[in-house]
């Protein structure tokens, strides 16, 4: 008998010029994505400071951010970078345009936090009725009374808020888990019931209210308005930042509901890994802490008043 030979094929080691190409055109393309992005923001904020019931020309709200933000001293035109204009700037607009952009960069990324979750790019505070929940928690706060003065004092109304959007997350997981299996499909679909509850339930507390006051601050609460005072606010979008900062790296892979392997991507596993020892796909994709620094300054140019 003629002994079988078995023929192994090697594989040619790919070329490393190509990866390493590539890797510099990822990071030429990121480096110019954040520095056009924080162009634009920068610009966002020069208008945003200029436009107003004081109308100031873009030249000069620029030059008065430069003299306060630099310390140079520079003189502006007309002297008004000690003036008028300076008073509207600096005590008026630009807190309130710091706070809009920390607060969008926080709701960016837990835009991304809750996608990421879900497995659904669909899914937001909007979609899956945690900020109707919130809505609700305020328009009762504002509308009944209560939360006002007392104990919680002016935190009262962000209290009730709070504890709106907890009970509608709750109710979104409770209605997505009947039948034993939760699914993104039907935390979206939940989250539409819980929607059209909570805007039902804030009507009808508006209409019985017959609360002229209390429907301007509603107004206010639900239009997303900023204010200068949301310190409180401004440390919660700080404290989420640091948080996703912390985590964003840690990563899980799953095989039918079971958690197979965790940790920090770069030092455990890679794509290949992965696909040969569990059996499982996973798709190449961008580096979180990259998503995170470009969601961050999108949220904070898209929020700027």
């Amino acid at each position: 008998m003629t002994p079988i030979t078995h023929i192994t094929h090697k594989r040619e080691p790919q070329s490393n010029s190509l990866s390493v190409e590539n890797i510099v055109k990822k990071r030429a393309v990121f480096s110019a994505m954040v520095f056009t992005l924080i162009v634009a923001v920068a610009l966002s904020v020069v208008i945003a400071v200029s436009i107003g019931q004081v109308s100031i020309p873009f030249r000069q709200s620029f030059w008065i951010l430069v003299d306060h933000m630099s310390g140079m001293q520079i003189d502006s035109i007309d002297g008004s970078t000690n003036g008028m204009f300076t008073d509207v700037i600096w005590q008026i607009r630009f807190p309130r345009v710091l706070v809009a952009m920390v607060v969008g960069a926080g709701l960016a990324l837990c835009g991304t936090v809750m996608q990421a979750s879900v497995q659904n790019p669909l899914a937001d505070p909007f979609i899956l009725g945690i900020s109707s929940g919130a809505s609700l928690g305020a328009t009762f706060s504002i509308m009944v009374g209560f939360g006002i003065g007392g104990i919680l004092g002016e935190f009262g109304v962000a209290t009730w808020a709070f504890l709106g959007a907890l009970i509608a997350a709750v109710l979104v997981l409770g209605l997505a888990s009947i039948g034993g299996e939760t699914s993104s499909v039907k935390l979206i679909l939940a989250g539409t019931v819980i929607i059209a509850l909570c805007g039902a339930f804030s009507n009808f507390i508006i209409y019985f209210a017959k609360n002229a006051e209390g429907i301007r601050s509603v107004t206010f609460w639900t239009a997303r308005m900023i204010s200068k005072d949301m310190g409180v606010g401004v440390l919660a979008a700080l404290h989420d930042l640091s948080l996703a900062s912390v985590y964003c790296d840690f990563l899980y892979v799953m095989k039918e509901g079971r958690i197979i392997a965790s940790g920090n991507p770069k030092e455990i596993l890679t794509k290949e890994l992965i696909g040969q020892v569990y059996e499982v796909e996973c798709e190449r994709i961008m580096k979180t802490k990259t998503c995170m620094v470009l969601l961050s300054i999108w949220g904070a140019l898209t929020s700027t008043p």
